[in-house]
């Protein structure tokens, strides 16, 4: 995928998106595609975020959670509020929501750019996973 340089206009479009429900985003970036190809792709690269992934239902989340190391986990809820903290602990199991919590407690103080990393590596594995059909960043109700 080519990166375009970043023209003025591109980040408000993003944050555009950003607003819409993730069907209407999606449907415009497509139409976008047809004119610029690389202009969709960064704007897909933009669409996903970790706060989004907070959002996500608690057995999409348990899965993604599940790809996750937990020094990725670790680095990537430092700073999070304590209720962020929980919504990503509901995805794991009480006794490794413990475990994570007090390795949490005990860490050293870490750059903020280490957080920023963890966050990113998460949403990478977010994309895969969503690329492969086994998450959906949606707002249709999903049937089991």
């Amino acid at each position: 995928m080519t990166t375009p340089s970043v023209k003025p206009g591109w980040r408000r479009l993003a944050l555009m998106l950003a607003g819409m429900s993730p069907c209407a985003a999606e449907r415009m970036i497509e139409q976008i595609r047809d004119d610029d190809p690389a202009l969709a792709d960064w704007l897909s690269t933009q669409r996903l975020s970790f706060q989004q992934i907070l959002k996500l239902p608690q057995t999409q989340l348990a899965l993604l959670i599940g790809q996750l190391t937990d020094s990725d986990l670790l680095l990537a809820m430092r700073g999070l509020s304590s209720v962020d903290k929980q919504v990503l602990l509901a995805g794991v199991s009480k006794r490794r929501a413990q475990i994570l919590l007090d390795e949490l407690q005990a860490m050293a103080p870490v750059p903020k750019r280490e957080v920023e990393d963890a966050q990113a590596r998460i949403v990478a594995v977010a994309r895969e996973l969503e690329s492969e059909g086994r998450l959906t960043f949606s707002d249709e109700p999903m049937i089991s």
